[in-house]
């Protein structure tokens, strides 16, 4: 069921007041969102394990990942702050997690880039 569809309850004229009278639960979109929410789980399972093989950096790794499940639109200033470490260690992440397919640089842009967490965006927009 599309977000457009969906239809909560409605609004009801009483004596000299409106109020409004929810619909019963609907099932599809309760459905919708295990699913979602063992794709996540999936996805969670598979990113770690790939984050695994970076060594030294796994932990501020494993951190980045906490951040991007927050916000999964995120620059290197954001990484920066979020961490509490340098510059370069904050775009060493950003390369090693863009290597491991993770991230995906969306502005093409040689200065302040920004990087999507594209798997996890998608289990939202589909």
């Amino acid at each position: 069921m599309k977000f457009e569809t969906f239809h909560a309850g409605d609004w009801r004229q009483r004596y000299r007041y409106k109020s409004f009278e929810p619909v019963s639960v609907n099932r599809e979109w309760i459905w919708e969102g295990r699913d979602v929410f063992r794709q996540i789980l999936t996805l969670r399972t598979e990113v770690e394990q790939a984050v695994l093989g970076l060594g030294k950096r796994t932990p501020n790794a494993r951190q980045v990942l906490n951040l991007l499940y927050r916000t999964p639109l995120i620059s290197a200033s954001d990484i920066e702050k979020g961490l509490h470490v340098s510059v370069p260690t904050a775009n060493a992440l950003i390369r090693d997690l863009t290597r491991l397919g993770i991230l995906v640089e969306t502005t093409g842009q040689q200065r302040w880039r920004t990087y999507a967490f594209d798997r996890y965006l998608a289990l939202f927009v589909s």
